[in-house]
This record gives C-alpha cells, structure tokens and sequence, in this order.
C-alpha cells in the first residue's frame, strides 16, 4: 500500500511538472527523468549488493533506528532532532545531520529502502532541472551543453543519486545557483524561491561546507562587479581583475563561519586529509598520489599541478577488470579529450555579463579541483566529491566544443 502510495505521487508529480513544459523539452525531460531514477537505483544496487558496509547502507540504518524512535517516542524523535549535536565542526556533524534528513525520509516511506532512494533521486533532479531550465532562459545556446553537463554526464548523474550526502548537498547548490542566476538576469524568481533558498543553502552548508565556501564568495565577487561596472566606466576593461580582487577579499567571509575555512586552516586540513587517506589506503594502486605531505605552503605549492590534473582527470590508470572504477577511467579519458576539443573552440564571450559568469564558474571549477586533487587521494573518493564542480566544467567544455564548431561551419561556408 505504501509503495502504490509513492508510485502514485512520483508519477503525478512528475505528469504535474511536465505538462507544463514546452513540448519542444519534453521528450528531454521525460527522458531525464528516466535516467535519474534508474541512476538512483543503480547507486542503490551496487551498496546493497557489493559494498553492504558502505557508507550508503551504515546511512540507511541509522535512518531507521531513528524512524523507528519517531514512531515509538516521538517527542524524545524531535529531541534528538532539534537538541543532539556531534563536534559541531566534526565529520560527524555532517553525517548526523544527514541521517536526521533521512530519517524524515524514512517514517513517511515506511522504511523502505527503494522509495527513501527513489525520493532523493527526484529532489535532485528536480533541482538540477530547475538550474537547466535557468541555463537554457539566459541564452538558448546553452541549452545543448547544459543538458549534456547537468543532465546526462554519466557521474554527474550517478553521484547525485540516492542515499548520498552528494545527492542532496549539490541539489541545494544547483537550486541556490539557479536562483541567483535567475535574480541576475532579470527573471524574478517566485517569492517561495527565495525561501526554499535558504533551506537549500543551509542543507549544501551542513553537509558540504566546502563547496559553499567555494562557490558563494565568486557568486557575490560576480554580482558586485556587475555593479561596480555598470557605474564606472574605466572599470569594465579590467573586470576579470575585479572580479580577482573582489573574491579574494570574500574568500575571508566564510572563515568566520568554519574554522576549516581560515586562510591557516585550509591548506593543514588538505594536507592532513591527505596524508591520513594515503597511510589508510591498503590499495595503492588506486590513490591518485602517494607522496606524504608537511603543511608547509612552499611544498604545498610543489604539487599543486598534480592536485590540480587529478582533481579533474583522476583516476586515469586503466585496470584488466570491467568495475565500477573502470568506468571512471574511462570517464577520465573522455573528459581529457572533451578539454582537448574545447581548447580549439575557446573564446571570450561577447557579452560583458555572461563574461564574468563563465569566468566565475571557470574559477570555481579551478579551486575546487586543485582543492579536492590534493586533499583526497583516494580514487573513489575523490571521483564522488568532484560532482559539487564536474557538470561545471563539462558545460563550459560543451560550451567551447560547441563554439569550435560552429567556428568551423562559418569556415566552410565561405
């Protein structure tokens, strides 16, 4: 009964949602759709069936344990949920708070497993659908590439699936960014919006600190620009510079907020990560550095070329066996040869906003994969904490792969 329930409430949401699409997108939403459920029981049947001590399944649990106290006390539920807190800077912090989200999840699902998936699957893709939507109403031209990087790429998709912190903490930045960019180009999103932002904001923050610091001094450094540009004229030949300084001084901002975000912090806390996966990791083969670090900024700075190669291509060393890690090579390989076509078409975008926008996005992705590439080593790990930037960079690859091509097209045609 419970299944029929949600099996009926899925498809009417998702009949509600697409029949006021454009005919021209429907097929692609419908298709979308299909293909984010299926990656969200497929996240779903590789923990269940290979990796049963996986972080997926230890989440689950304790979704239950805590469902099963709503059931049977729930005023000591909400206590638990409201009042009990981990080291509020700790890992344990996020992934409590995490199994506290579930655990909602879980009482109106009735503790099943497929139906906890399936509703994370759909609140990211919806999320994701509504930042596609935006894309494609600031320029008709991004429709293509967006729908390739958002909607289509193979571990864009998969990773931000299911019962995953990913899942949720990308679909709250995908929702946050979508809104921005809407107040950006003078669409007004609906008043509803702006509270949902908050929220979506606040889950991204709780489960993925990191990623907000990154993106949301660039998003504001973008904005203030604008301004600065709009009111001065001699500023707009040096807007990038701007846009340099001004993020430079907001990347302090979030220090006051995480202590791992202090200018101090963040490079020990990489370091340390780092060198913690390295000792722990009994598969060497599969760590994309092996190299034991000291914090100190000028060995720091030695290999950020590294970090900043596997932060993007990592892992790139083939194996004999067809696995879960295979593909990610493989996907590795192709995003090499996506960047190699797109640096053909490569150009400066000839309006002055979408200009900052694009070097925006193009900053974020640069920090997050020098970040990442040398705090986790670990193949696997790393390749589930790119997706908070990868649709990214596969959009502005799509961006310029489209570009060269069309380049290409005026050429012949003369």
């Amino acid at each position: 009964m419970v299944l029929l329930l949600h099996a009926t409430l899925i498809i009417i949401l998702a009949w509600h949602v697409g029949r006021r699409e454009d005919k021209r997108i429907l097929p692609l939403y419908i298709l979308a759709w299909a293909v984010k459920m299926l990656a969200g029981a497929a996240v779903g049947f590789v923990h269940c069936r290979c990796y049963p001590q996986s972080d997926v399944m230890v989440f689950y649990s304790q979704a239950k344990e805590l469902a099963h106290l709503g059931l049977t006390d729930f005023a000591g539920y909400l206590n638990y949920l409201f009042l009990h807190h981990e080291a509020l800077h700790s890992g344990e912090a996020r992934s409590l708070f995490f199994t506290k989200l579930l655990s909602a999840v879980a009482l109106l699902t009735g503790n099943s497993f497929w139906l906890m998936t399936a509703w994370l699957s759909i609140i990211s893709f919806y999320c994701t659908w509504y930042l596609f939507r935006t894309l494609m109403a600031i320029n008709t031209r991004w429709k293509t590439p967006a729908a390739l990087a958002f909607l289509f790429f193979p571990s864009a998709v998969f990773w931000t699936s299911g019962l995953l912190k990913e899942t949720l903490a990308v679909a709250g930045m995908h929702f946050t960014v979508a809104v921005f960019l809407k107040i950006w180009s003078g669409l007004k999103p609906a008043w509803g919006h702006y509270l949902l932002t908050v929220l979506a904001l606040t889950i991204a923050w709780k489960l993925k600190y990191y990623v907000v610091a990154a993106a949301l001094p660039l998003l504001l450094a973008a904005a203030l620009v604008r301004i600065i540009i709009r009111k001065s004229a001699p500023a707009r030949k040096f807007d990038w510079l701007l846009l340099v300084a001004v993020s430079g001084a907001l990347f302090l901002l979030p220090g006051l907020f995480h202590p791992n975000l202090r200018l101090e912090r963040v490079v020990r806390v990489a370091v340390e990560n780092r060198n913690a996966l390295i000792e722990q990791e009994t598969d060497k083969n599969r760590l994309t550095a092996v190299t034991i670090l000291e914090s100190s900024f000028t060995e720091v700075v030695q290999h950020i070329p590294q970090s900043l190669f596997n932060g993007f291509y990592a892992p790139f060393k083939p194996e004999k066996r067809i696995n879960l890690y295979m593909l990610s090579v493989g996907e590795s390989w192709l995003l090499l040869l996506l960047t190699l076509a797109a640096a053909a078409g490569v150009a400066v975008p000839g309006q002055r906003y979408q200009r900052l926008l694009l070097i925006a996005v193009c900053a974020y992705c640069l920090l997050m994969a020098t970040w990442l590439g040398l705090a986790v080593p670990a193949a696997g790990t790393l390749v589930r904490y790119r997706v908070a930037f990868l649709p990214w960079w596969v959009f502005v690859l799509f961006l310029a792969i489209k570009n060269a091509g069309q380049r290409y097209l005026r050429g012949s045609n003369r």
